[in-house]
């Protein structure tokens, strides 16, 4: 209900808000179910600690592996900084030609590449700033998604592992894993779906399905994706141009809602 609390004129803010319930859910039930770490139960800094961390947290009482994370969290930081300045591009690139809007296929691309920068970004900098004052170790998020070979290299490698890593604990295994593949990965996404479902309601007040939509496709293709035996070798960059032209045709599902919430387009440097 706390995005309830926002004014409805806000949807940014209450965008924000409802990413942090969903964190505080996950973390919630990983605590009570067993996956936590032992030391974040210790007390309760360690808990809270671990309670408001992006991504997979590696406690550490070795004043060596405290410096090497703080060192990595140095770098983290700076390449989110990085990634800032490739949002800004972005923005600036759509402000000098605001055409590229027009057409879908770039304006989606367009899209594609700013959300992964914004997040991305955010994520380096949040972990980065964690590490540096904590000096304990944050996994990773991303891994290069724009060079997924398939739907499933890109959903279970590359995006969003912090969610995968949570689903997989709390959704694909209680439901068979591998043995039960096809209600598994089913029940990921079917969570996925109403994750993002909420994430809209939240932000807008009503949903007209296109997350679902996105999801159940993805789905799909990530389940036939996993199974398939291709009868000859396929070169990796004819897979991941196939991969992206898929991510592409289907963004729109993904980003209608989105844009509402966030209209990036009608923001112009200058």
């Amino acid at each position: 209900a706390l995005p309830w609390l926002v004014p409805a004129a806000d949807p940014i803010l209450r965008l924000f808000v409802s990413l942090g319930v969903i964190l505080a859910w996950a973390r919630s039930l990983e605590a009570l179910l067993g996956f936590a770490p032992a030391r974040a139960l210790e007390d309760w800094l360690s808990f809270l600690t671990y309670f408001f961390s992006i991504g997979e947290l590696v406690f550490s009482t070795d004043p060596v592996e405290h410096r090497r994370a703080r060192a990595v969290g140095l770098r983290r930081l700076l390449r989110g900084l990085g990634k800032g300045a490739l949002l800004l591009f972005c923005f600036a690139l759509s402000t000098a030609e605001p055409q590229l809007h027009a057409y879908w296929p770039t304006h989606y691309l367009w899209c594609l590449f700013a959300a992964y920068f914004a997040a991305s970004g955010l994520v380096d900098l949040l972990t980065g700033v964690g590490m540096l004052i904590t000096g304990h170790q944050a996994g990773e998020i991303f891994d290069c998604p724009h060079l997924a070979s398939s739907p499933r290299d890109f959903w279970s490698r590359r995006w969003n592992r912090m969610f995968r890593n949570a689903a997989h604990r709390l959704v694909f295994t209680p439901l068979g894993g591998a043995k039960r593949p096809l209600l598994a990965v089913g029940g990921v996404f079917l969570v996925s779906a109403l994750v993002h479902e909420y994430i809209v309601l939240a932000a807008l007040g009503y949903s007209r399905g296109h997350m679902s939509a996105f999801f159940a496709l993805h789905g799909v293709t990530t389940l036939g994706t996993g199974v398939r035996r291709s009868p000859w070798p396929v070169p990796r960059g004819l897979d991941v141009a196939c991969h992206s032209a898929w991510l592409l045709v289907t963004a729109p599902l993904f980003f209608i809602p989105m844009e509402q919430i966030l209209p990036a387009r009608d923001w112009a440097l200058w």
